[in-house]
């Protein structure tokens, strides 16, 4: 797996910093996927910065965005190296289970994809993200 150097990904935080504000939800998903998946350990600016956008628009995701969000953020909290734990706040992670809900409810969220990624999420996260068990079932 190619991992991006330190560098490359500072410079890229940095140009996030910068258009943050303009982030739709695709973006959002996609730069804590990105993150998750090459381990970055974002800065506490970059984090805030994405936790704060991501409630602003956090009713604008789509449910399979909704999904990958969550298993993403999962990803990033549990990617430990060197002793250092990511955060994300509780209330970021409410909002997209409250969001995940609701699209189970009105039945919009029906594909396998999408409860397998919320699965692992709540397996990853335990009782900071606890579907219900409507959702669980589904």
């Amino acid at each position: 797996r190619h991992q991006p150097r330190a560098k490359v990904l500072a410079a890229l935080e940095g140009r996030t910093l910068t258009c943050i504000d303009d982030f739709k939800p695709q973006a959002l998903k996609d730069t804590v996927w990105a993150w998750a998946t090459t381990r970055h350990q974002p800065s506490a600016r970059a984090l805030a910065a994405l936790e704060r956008r991501m409630l602003a628009c956090v009713d604008d995701f789509n449910p399979q965005a909704l999904a990958n969000t969550s298993w993403a953020v999962a990803m990033l909290m549990n990617n430990i190296d060197e002793g250092v734990k990511i955060t994300i706040s509780q209330n970021v992670l409410d909002r997209l289970l409250h969001q995940l809900e609701h699209a189970a409810q009105s039945s919009t969220l029906n594909d396998g994809y999408s409860l397998q990624q919320i699965f692992h999420a709540h397996h990853l996260l335990g009782d900071r993200f606890k579907p219900s068990v409507a959702l669980l079932d589904q």
